[in-house]
């Protein structure tokens, strides 16, 4: 009878234990982020919501990207990191347009994309970080890649 019940609270210690720490077994499969070649086709880039979902993950992924290069000891580097940070920037402040349009109360906003972004940047950093481990291709990869070229064409268009 003890054991059955030693069992039970271990078990429930363990839930309450993945509950707090939010881990499930569906929390590994909400870190993959879609590619954002596929999240634009499905989605309505006339909706506010959206563009700033695609622009938060666009400072999440520049920003993730300076943090993976800043050490490297290079003139490239240094010149990636610098563009990175100008487009994280300009990013931002287009963001924060669609926000003060869009929104009732711009801080509260401002608060819940500063909280989006920090989760995207997480998810993005340890994309990266497997990449780095298992030798994979920036360029190549469906997320990094992919979402480098679709976040640097939309940094070229908000600066022009």
């Amino acid at each position: 009878m003890q054991s059955k019940l030693s069992i039970k609270c271990a078990i429930g210690a363990l839930c309450i234990y993945l509950v707090i720490f939010g881990i499930s077994p569906q929390s590994r499969a909400e870190d993959a982020l879609m590619p954002l070649s596929e999240y634009i086709p499905k989605n309505d880039l006339n909706d506010d919501a959206s563009v700033l979902y695609v622009y938060d993950r666009c400072q999440a992924m520049f920003m993730a990207l300076v943090i993976s290069t800043k050490n490297s000891n290079n003139p490239t580097s240094d010149t990636f990191v610098t563009n990175a940070r100008n487009a994280y920037q300009q990013l931002a402040m287009a963001a924060a347009q669609v926000m003060l349009k869009s929104t009732k109360d711009p801080n509260v906003a401002l608060t819940e994309h500063t909280d989006i972004i920090k989760k995207l940047l997480a998810r993005y950093q340890n994309h990266i970080e497997e990449l780095y481990v298992s030798g994979g291709d920036f360029e190549k990869d469906k997320l990094v890649g992919q979402d480098m070229l679709i976040c640097a064409a939309i940094w070229h268009k908000i600066k022009s």
